[in-house]
């Protein structure tokens, strides 16, 4: 595992805490029950469009199917 990698686990750990505390602080467990649901829906939506994501903001092409005919 990189170093990249514990860096990312850990900050999406953090701002996943930010989210479940301040959650919490608003509306006790319901508030903590949202934050909850709110962060999951976030941390999967950046886990599957992370490369989508990624491309346009640096520029980025998709490389070319070498098995398409040119």
């Amino acid at each position: 595992m990189s170093i990249n990698t514990l860096k990312t686990a850990a900050l999406l750990g953090f701002l996943t805490a930010i989210l479940l505390i301040g959650g919490q602080a608003i509306a006790v467990r319901q508030g903590l029950y949202m934050a909850l649901a709110i962060t999951a829906i976030m941390n999967f939506v950046s886990y599957s469009f992370s490369g989508k994501i990624a491309l346009p903001a640096r520029v980025g092409r998709t490389p070319p199917d070498p098995l398409l005919p040119l």
